[in-house]
């Protein structure tokens, strides 16, 4: 049976066919924004499957969980999208998959790679750090607190407070 390692070579070869992009430490990442780092993480799962989703690390949000929450174990993304199945016809139906053999691993890691690069390119591409924080779509409720959806209120409320924009805020901390 396949696993990650199989395929760290494939990987490493895909993201080097997109300017900007490297595959390092299991996950996919681009870092030509000044103020922010993207990746496209696998979310690689026991044998070769994946729960594939994009993931935004903006600086100046990162700075404030720092000095403000000094958790070591507190993530330090601001928001994740997940990336769909094909077919999906809601926000919750992740695109995965197991795959057995090399060749159909290397065309399922591409085409979530791709579908991960359309929404970098449709929601995270800014440069103008402003912008950018403004400009992605936030899905749903908030959820329970000690959770990772939870923790991502906290990342898009810290990036909507930056913007002096506190309306998110409330939202989160009702309740």
């Amino acid at each position: 049976m396949l696993n990650k390692s199989d395929v760290k070579e494939f990987c490493i070869r895909l993201a080097g066919e997109y300017p900007g992009w490297e595959y390092k430490a299991s996950v996919f990442k681009n870092k030509t924004l000044k103020h922010s780092e993207i990746w496209i993480d696998p979310g690689w799962v026991l044998h070769l499957s994946a729960m594939p989703n994009v993931r935004i690390f903006n600086k100046s949000v990162t700075k404030i969980l720092k000095e403000g929450f000094q958790d070591p174990h507190l993530p330090k993304w601001i928001t994740r999208m997940l990336i769909l199945s094909p077919d999906a016809h809601n926000h919750c139906m992740i695109y995965q998959k197991l795959v057995h053999t090399l060749p159909d691993a290397e065309a399922y890691i591409r085409d979530f790679f791709e579908r991960g690069l359309d929404l970098v390119e449709r929601y995270f591409n800014n440069p103008d750090e402003k912008e950018f924080l403004a400009g992605y779509p936030i899905y749903g409720e908030f959820p329970a607190p000690s959770t990772d959806d939870a923790y991502e209120g906290l990342g898009n409320c810290i990036a909507r407070a930056i913007l002096l924009d506190f309306r998110l805020c409330g939202t989160v901390y009702q309740g």
